[in-house]
């Protein structure tokens, strides 16, 4: 599992509001002939513990040995955080998480090419 390359971060500053431009992947390595798995990303939460809203879960369908990447969207948070914890079932398994501390936060948006500008971001959902 990883953020795929456009996946990005607006730091804030002072009272502005945090932003995340992010787009999860994840790789199947199932051997060939095997069943495609599915996996439902739930939510996303920072290593303060911060759920990033929105918070609706996207249900992905990976073949084996193919990787596939959640739809890029904007996520907002109350603080600006180093790691982002993932939080998905695959199947019908348990809900389970990012090991350690979480995939860490991609670089800050527009310094590479392809990613989206800080003044891209909608309106927050944060409270």
């Amino acid at each position: 599992m990883a953020f795929s390359g456009d996946s990005c971060k607006c730091p804030g500053q002072g009272q502005n509001d945090f932003s995340y431009n992010l787009s999860v992947c994840f790789t199947n390595t199932c051997p060939a002939g095997s069943d495609p798995i599915t996996v439902t990303v739930l939510r996303l939460v920072s290593n303060s513990g911060v759920t990033l809203c929105p918070t609706e879960s996207e249900v992905l369908v990976i073949a084996p040995g193919a990787t596939v990447c959640t739809a890029t969207r904007w996520y907002f948070s109350a603080n600006s955080a180093n790691f982002i914890d993932v939080v998905y079932r695959i199947g019908d398994g348990p809900e389970t998480s990012t090991p350690g501390q979480g995939l860490a936060s991609p670089p800050d948006c527009g310094t590479q090419e392809g990613q989206a500008s800080c003044e891209d971001a909608p309106e927050s959902c944060v409270p």
